[in-house]
């Protein structure tokens, strides 16, 4: 064999230079995987930590929720009360306040409490009301003058001077039914805080209101009547009583559903 070959290659050589190949592979991936595990152990302690600080901020939020959502209860609650409260005052400041409604806007003149005077008088007749009444104050709702004749027009609001006047005038409202003034049906009502009851009736049905005939003193009430077919009628009645008022109160709002369901 020529020199310039050099020595030939054994099986023994070719096995020592694989091996040797192989064990310098199996280093540096070695390294790679040691690098790696490393990087991931990392990862994973930057996430448990990440995990606890959010564990940790929840909590603390969920706490902060749990504090506010009680001291919202405890608002509500007071609010609540104050709200009845201030309407029981008001109630209490109108104790001897009525409300008429349906008098034609302008019939007062420039007099509204004389006007009053001798609309009730003219209303129930003098024999009824012997005694002068004392009206400390007469003014319409406040607002402009409606220009809509559907609308209506504002009621009139009167102060009695004395609390037995307005259940005087309460009582013969309920007694007599039907008030006319110019040809107008005129309504007498107590006046109470916006609070109040309210009945919704559909346009298409037929119904007017009752005026019972015990005069309520603590309470405010709304009584409709649905006529329905075959000449039947359905009574619907709505009362709120303040939560302040008297326990002797409860026996006047039965009194004044019974005469409701005997009219």
């Amino acid at each position: 064999m020529d020199s310039d070959m050099g020595q030939p290659v054994t099986n023994k050589t070719l096995v020592e230079t694989l091996q040797q190949f192989k064990n310098e592979m199996l280093s540096h991936f070695d390294a790679k995987l040691d690098t790696f595990h490393n990087s991931v152990h990392q990862m994973q302690d930057s996430l448990n930590s990440i995990k606890t600080t959010v564990g940790e901020l929840v909590g603390s939020n969920q706490d902060e929720l749990s504090r506010l959502e009680t001291r919202i209860k405890q608002l509500e609650k007071q609010n609540s009360y104050l709200a009845e409260k201030v309407e029981d005052v008001e109630n209490q400041s109108r104790a001897s306040n009525i409300r008429l409604l349906r008098v034609p806007e302008g019939s007062e003149g420039r007099d509204m409490i004389g006007f009053v005077g001798h609309l009730l008088i003219q209303l129930f007749g003098q024999d009824k009301l012997p005694s002068p009444l004392v009206i400390e104050r007469a003014h319409r709702s406040p607002g402009t003058p409606n220009p809509n004749p559907k609308a209506g027009p504002q009621p009139i609001l009167v102060r009695f001077l004395h609390f037995q006047d307005k259940l005087n005038i309460l009582r013969l409202s309920r007694d007599k039914k039907e008030l006319l003034f110019k040809g107008n049906r005129v309504h007498i009502y107590p006046d109470f805080s916006a609070g109040g009851v309210a009945t919704y009736v559909s346009s298409n049905m037929q119904s007017h209101i009752i005026l019972p005939k015990v005069a309520q003193l603590c309470f405010e009430d709304l009584f409709i009547k649905l006529i329905l077919h075959d000449h039947k009628h359905l009574i619907i009645g709505n009362i709120y009583r303040p939560p302040n008022s008297p326990s002797d109160s409860v026996k006047n709002i039965v009194s004044t559903a019974d005469s409701v369901g005997r009219l």
